[in-house]
């Protein structure tokens, strides 16, 4: 049998493994799908963070405001090389996540004010079976849920794979206290102090990424504390716009650094 042959015969067995590898680079989902059947919820996210597109999903989807921490990825478990046009960047290692749960979201504004309290209890029990399951998957970083007196939920990243290969606890960089002037500001002002404060505090940079300018730009809020919790002001800087915002809190891989977005919903 010639070389021709060959190279026919394996064209003939395995024709779709060229396209197979083209749809593996570029298989992430522009957004998480959440569906609701027999009493279900059903969420299917693709991407480098499936955890934070999930979560992303569910507030536009219900209202609800939920703000994401990612750990640091520094280990090469949890990155891999992402293709774009000018170049490879390292993304971390994120793919498919799926998981089924008891849908009991309730949040017709109708309701009663008992229904809203339920409510808010469902929620963090449907988040809850959320983070649970995604540290049982294979992608990168742990995460833990953080509840606020006011009963906002905050998903941080507490762990990750360390240089040896296992998974280490981290120190939550909104956890740390930091002092804030008590001043008129506004509120990009505030925000980009916070980002300087705890850059200072947590030995890794943080800058202030996308906002709503047009909001934050022209607010002006007395916020300050003395060895407050970042998260703690940063949450009363995005109380003081009068509008559903939310956090996300962006670790780098390429640039070591994180990225605070805050967004608004719609």
């Amino acid at each position: 049998m010639n070389l021709l042959s060959v190279r026919l015969i394996w064209l003939a067995l395995f024709p779709i493994l060229p396209g197979f590898a083209q749809s593996t680079a570029h298989s992430y989902m522009k957004r998480a799908e959440v569906t609701v059947d027999s009493g279900k919820t059903r969420i299917v996210a693709n991407s480098p963070r499936p955890l934070e597109q999930a979560l992303d999903a569910l507030q536009q989807k219900y209202g609800w405001i939920i703000n994401y921490e990612d750990p640091r990825y520094t280990s090469p478990v949890d990155l891999i090389d992402a293709p774009d046009q000018q170049k490879t960047t390292r993304v971390p290692a994120g793919g498919s996540f799926s998981v089924e749960i008891a849908d009991s979201a309730k949040t017709d504004s109708a309701k009663t004010d008992s229904d809203k309290t339920v409510s808010a209890k469902a929620e963090e029990k449907m988040l809850r079976a959320i983070i649970e399951a995604y540290n049982r998957s294979q992608n990168p970083g742990r995460f833990e849920i953080r509840t606020s007196a006011q009963g906002e939920v905050d998903v941080v990243g507490a762990a990750a794979h360390d240089a040896k290969g296992g998974i280490s606890q981290q120190e939550v960089l909104f956890d740390l206290p930091i002092a804030l002037p008590s001043k008129e500001r506004t509120l990009v002002e505030t925000a980009e102090l916070i980002c300087q404060q705890l850059t200072e505090q947590g030995q890794v940079t943080v800058t202030l990424g996308v906002y709503p300018r047009s909001t934050l730009g022209h607010t002006p809020v007395t916020i300050g504390g003395a060895k407050a919790p970042a998260r703690d002001l940063l949450r009363q800087c995005l109380q003081a716009a009068k509008r559903k915002l939310y956090w996300q809190l962006i670790f780098d891989p390429e640039a070591h650094c994180y990225f605070l977005n805050i967004h608004g919903l719609l």
